[in-house]
């Protein structure tokens, strides 16, 4: 009995998690960028130096975190936006503008 009980909670709880298609999106004035996002394991990756527009998508399941920081890795005035889609919308957005590694970032949970 105590098995059963425990098998349909993980059951119950396996079935009310939805999963959701999520994309980072990263545009900016400048041709690149240096990018931070938490991928679809919850890891933080790190990448220098990208062309832009940059891109990432992968499917997250409710409660993950979703994070996406990019910024500007010279000393260049320049526009910076980064967004979160969630199932095809915008989740969250940030811009921002300036000189001396401008950045913006967002984050949420599904």
């Amino acid at each position: 009995m105590k098995y059963l009980v425990i098998l349909f909670t993980f059951l119950f709880l396996v079935g009310c998690s939805k999963f959701y298609g999520v994309k980072y999106d990263v545009t900016s004035t400048v041709s690149r960028v240096s990018v931070s996002y938490i991928n679809e394991t919850g890891e933080i990756n790190n990448e220098s130096d990208v062309p832009v527009p940059w891109s990432y998508s992968f499917r997250g399941r409710t409660g993950n975190d979703v994070s996406v920081y990019a910024y500007i890795p010279k000393d260049t005035f320049g526009t910076i936006t980064v967004t979160i889609y969630k199932d095809g919308k915008v989740f969250r957005t940030a811009t921002s503008s300036g000189t001396w590694k401008t950045s913006a970032s967002s984050s949420g949970r599904l």
